[in-house]
């Protein structure tokens, strides 16, 4: 079979109904335990987290980084998530950007078909943080929005053409930790992530 007809086949191929995809992710999501995980999982977890938050404490020094800090520091509001690096509170989403800002600032974030660690573990802290969740219910929280990110930009063929993968599936990432977090069920986190798809976007910058 050549290229064309391969990539035909593909094109007209049956795919799972959409809808159906989005239930059975979100049940998922909802439905995942810290008991269930693996300790391969739990030891994987906790060395992305030491490397991203090594990386984002270097990245807080990066060029540009205290120029965003300032910026968000005069939009104010309520001090509920902690700024790495510098110290002091932010509400959090605007923790959230900052800090995965400063992650991704040396490009020195994890490498998988996406930096999911960028975007899930300042997610994960920031609503940990602000609502005071356990240990357990952080790491439940950061392993599946990060498995989900990466289970996505695997799932992507091809890879990508100008597109940047951590932008495109971080959100759903995103999504997901916030959404385990909240204590969402299964139809509240579909509407996540639904929500979600509505902003995922990203270039590839040459």
């Amino acid at each position: 079979m050549d290229t064309s007809t391969a990539q035909r086949a593909r094109d007209t191929a049956p795919v799972a109904h959409s809808p159906a995809i989005a239930d059975a992710i979100a049940r998922h999501i909802a439905g995942l335990r810290f008991e269930s995980l693996s300790a391969g999982a739990l030891a994987a977890a906790k060395r992305l987290m030491l490397d991203t938050l090594v990386v984002a404490w270097a990245g807080s020094d990066a060029p540009g980084s205290s120029d965003v800090k300032a910026l968000l520091d005069e939009q104010g509001g309520r001090a509920e998530s902690s700024i790495w690096g510098y110290g002091g509170r932010l509400p959090a989403p605007a923790a959230t950007f900052l800090n995965g800002m400063f992650a991704a600032a040396l490009d020195y974030d994890g490498i998988n078909t996406v930096h999911a660690d960028i975007v899930t573990l300042p997610a994960a802290l920031a609503l940990s943080e602000r609502g005071h969740a356990s240990g357990r219910s952080f790491i439940t929280a950061f392993v599946i929005g990060s498995d989900l990110c990466c289970r996505l930009g695997a799932a992507t063929v091809p890879p990508h053409k100008g597109w940047f993968n951590s932008s495109i599936f971080g959100v759903f990432g995103a999504a997901a930790t916030g959404a385990k977090l909240l204590g969402l069920d299964a139809g509240a986190t579909r509407h996540a992530l639904g929500i979600a798809l509505s902003q995922a976007a990203g270039t590839q910058q040459a």
